[in-house]
């Protein structure tokens, strides 16, 4: 068989960004360019991946040849984003409940306007991770002490519920200004067991 004299190529594999989560994975192999190798034969395809990757971004080299002896390298980048796992006894967000109606408005932001809901009472609660699984009680405190209520349950809501009705008791503190509230997880009931990861987030309300 007459030797391939023809330039060997191929395509640069493609870039990739890998999650730290997985414990190992394939890296896309190079796609041939025309039929150059047709007669002669790719005989070998390596590259210099290490065999973990570190966080941060890695060149990777591949090298191909044919039977002819000829050769062709391409460069591939892989980068490696470390994400720190989630701990299942956390607070993740706030959520505003019309507590008039009993109905969620949205997710607690920097700014609550009381016109949004026409002047309504309104109730907070703290959404965890893993409610009643890894989360059996949640310690709210607003502006550090004013008020300040322990719920061993989900929905944990920072004027308390019951079958479904949301309390007003938080509303008459949930005045017009700058706010703080902080919501720590627990992992047994009424704040007992270990302490889980919390949530603070500072919020203004306006008219």
């Amino acid at each position: 068989m007459k030797p391939d004299k023809k330039a060997l190529g191929f395509l640069f594999p493609p870039s990739g960004n890998l999650r730290a989560f997985f414990s190992s994975c394939l890296l896309p192999g190079p796609i041939f360019l025309n039929n150059s190798h047709a007669e002669s034969g790719i005989l070998s395809v390596v590259n210099n991946a290490p065999a973990q990757f570190n966080a941060g971004t890695t060149t990777v080299l591949w090298t191909a040849t044919n039977g002819a002896g000829l050769t062709s390298t391409a460069i591939q980048t892989v980068t490696v984003t470390v994400q720190p796992p989630v701990d299942p006894n956390s607070i993740v967000s706030f959520n505003v409940y019309n507590a008039d109606t009993n109905q969620l408005i949205g997710s607690l932001g920097a700014t609550f306007s009381r016109a949004s809901c026409g002047g309504c009472a309104i109730n907070i609660e703290a959404v965890a991770n893993s409610p009643e699984g890894a989360t059996q009680s949640v310690f709210l405190n607003l502006d550090n002490g004013v008020f300040t209520r322990t719920e061993s349950g989900a929905p944990y809501m920072l004027g308390g519920d019951t079958g479904g009705n949301i309390f007003t008791n938080a509303d008459p503190f949930l005045t017009q200004g700058a706010h703080s509230l902080t919501a720590t997880p627990f992992s047994g009931n009424g704040t007992g067991g270990t302490a889980g990861t919390p949530l603070t987030q500072s919020f203004t309300i306006t008219p």
